[in-house]
């Protein structure tokens, strides 16, 4: 496995929590690389990442984590870090690009609908 995960979730996700005057951190290993969040490669796990993006707006009422993301064997699938340690499907990959799932857009508060296009996402 190579050593990272370089995303940029979604640009306009960016701008409106900057234009709200909130905060974009990341932890836990990964980083903020400009717009991109740079997850280290999780040793343990083929496809798995670590780290975190928090998205945070509006004093805290808006309050979004994307964590630990993972790629299935065949990296058309992206989950995330769920509560209670669940899998969440959060995005599809193929040659429509990055796209939300359902299951996506509920983890963040269905401000964006399923199937809405995601920044483009590369293993380094």
């Amino acid at each position: 496995m190579t050593g990272a995960l370089r995303w940029g979730v979604k640009q306009s996700l960016h701008d409106y929590v900057r234009s709200s005057e909130g905060t974009i951190e990341a932890g836990d290993g990964a980083r903020l690389d400009g717009d991109d969040v740079v997850f280290p490669a999780d040793g343990s796990l083929e496809g798995a990442f670590t780290g975190f993006v928090r998205f945070v707006a509006h004093g805290g009422l808006m309050d979004w984590l994307i964590a630990q993301p993972r790629l299935d064997e065949n990296g058309t699938r992206l989950t995330l870090a769920g509560r209670r340690g669940a899998r969440v499907p959060f995005a599809t990959i193929g040659e429509e690009g990055v796209r939300l799932t359902v299951d996506g857009s509920l983890l963040l508060g269905s401000f964006y609908p399923p199937g809405t296009a995601l920044a483009p996402l590369r293993v380094e």
